[in-house]
């Protein structure tokens, strides 16, 4: 499947300026596929020496898409008919902890304004309240903060922005009880269309499935669909299986499930990896939509670059607490516990703080590595401060490759490397799921 940009529309024109970056090239780049965060480039030009670049790209619906020059990146929304003129600023002083600045817009531009806007107070409404979060205490002041959201946007006639809100808003719920799991499948998914190009959907979508399929096949119902995968390789069967589950409530919101849940499978120890690759390859070739085929292939390509054994890839970063530079090397001989996290996002405060009791345990034979991509380095280490936290926390602002060389799909993602810096667990438990119990029996090997 081609993106939303590339499939037949209108071209628009975006023109710019970015006066740091003369004479260096620009690329313009979109996801494809939010279940393996799969970028593709649709368009590329090269800043002149008074600073202008232009983009020609073709756009058949509203899209999520950024603009890359190296490690940075600036996020904008594009739209059918609605051309852009805008300023990339300056980035002087980034390294120094300055803060990435959006995108500047000379002509109106309501939906990315709105979504700049309401990023802005969704994650200082986080950093905000992390410690009730935490404690699962938040929930009067989410009802509160999500009324507030609503009654402030409720003129606004965008439709993408208006579901951008209503799924932010969901997973923010989902994350602090407010709503369950079941009862956001009634409510966000259950007929209704299933939004491909908004991050904000498929984020939720993404929390929502995540283990989803291997909690089903530990019911007597989803028992017999690990025989259907591993043993029979019966992708109809599989869906058939899958049907008793009512939560899901149609055959094409099943199938990217089950593309989610054969993800987690293939690195199960009880999991056939052959069966499952030739899951994906049925898919690929015979799936539901355009969508879940490309997802299917994505996931191929992905499971060759990042199977077990491969060399991990390298880092070579700066230390939020020390200042130093630290690489991937300097960690050889010792396993690590990698992972990236944003301090903006609520599911990863809540599974970072959980490392604290792992590294207690465990400290001594892993080294625990946490690598944040906040660019607000000072706000970051005075997070990693207030809570005493001891292992070593990387910072990753603006790296986008080695974000794909990890393909890191949302946060917080998190990787077990071996004692050669090759690849032992990808992705691995998180700290909230049985990443423990793999400690536990790496060690006692040992």
């Amino acid at each position: 499947m081609g993106s939303a940009l590339q499939a037949a529309g209108q071209t628009i024109a975006i023109k710019g300026n970015a006066a740091a970056f003369k004479k260096a090239q620009l690329q313009l780049c979109t996801i494809d596929d939010y279940l393996n965060g799969h970028e593709i480039v649709i368009d590329s030009a090269v800043v002149d020496h008074n600073g202008n670049f232009s983009f020609k790209p073709t756009v058949n619906q509203t899209s999520y898409s950024y603009i890359k020059q190296g490690d940075l990146v600036y996020e904008l929304y594009l739209i059918p008919n609605q051309n852009l003129d805008i300023i990339i600023p300056d980035t002087v002083g980034f390294a120094k902890d300055s803060v990435l600045k959006p995108i500047q817009y000379l002509q109106p531009s309501a939906l990315n304004n709105s979504i700049i806007a309401f990023d802005a107070e969704y994650n200082d409404f986080l950093i905000a309240n992390y410690k009730a979060i935490l404690r699962k205490t938040a929930q009067p002041k989410v009802k509160l903060f999500i009324k507030a959201q609503q009654d402030k946007y409720a003129t606004n006639t965008d439709p993408f922005f208006g579901n951008y809100l209503v799924y932010r808003l969901a997973s923010l719920q989902l994350l602090t009880s407010v709503k369950s799991r079941k009862e956001t499948l009634e409510a966000y998914f259950k007929d209704k269309p299933i939004l491909y190009t908004n991050p904000a959907y498929m984020d939720l979508f993404y929390e929502v499935f995540d283990k989803n399929l291997k909690a089903f096949r530990s019911t007597a119902a989803g028992e017999s669909l690990n025989n259907a995968i591993n043993n029979r390789i019966d992708y109809a069967k599989a869906i058939d299986i899958m049907r008793r589950d009512s939560t899901i409530p149609n055959d094409t919101l099943r199938e990217l499930a089950l593309l989610k849940g054969l993800t987690e499978m293939y690195y199960e120890p009880t999991s056939t990896q052959y069966s499952v690759l030739e899951m994906f390859r049925y898919i690929q070739a015979n799936g539901l939509t355009a969508y879940s085929k490309t997802v299917a292939k994505n996931a191929l390509q992905l499971f060759e670059k990042l199977r077990v054994g491969t060399p991990a890839p390298p880092f070579n970063l700066k230390d939020v607490v020390t200042s130093k530079m630290v690489s991937l090397v300097d960690f050889k001989g010792k396993y690590i516990y990698l992972s990236f996290w944003d301090e903006n996002n609520p599911r990863s405060i809540q599974e970072i703080d959980l490392i604290r009791e792992l590294d207690k345990k465990y400290g001594k034979k892993i080294a625990f590595v946490s690598i944040c991509t906040s660019v607000n380095e000072s706000k970051t280490l005075a997070f990693i401060n207030r809570n005493k936290y001891k292992w070593v926390f990387l910072n990753a602002a603006g790296s986008t490759k080695l974000l794909k060389d990890y393909d890191v799909l949302s946060y917080p993602s998190f990787y077990l490397i071996d004692k050669e810096s090759n690849i032992l667990r990808c992705p691995a438990d998180r700290p909230t799921g049985n990443i423990e119990r793999t400690l536990d029996m790496l060690f006692k090997q040992k």
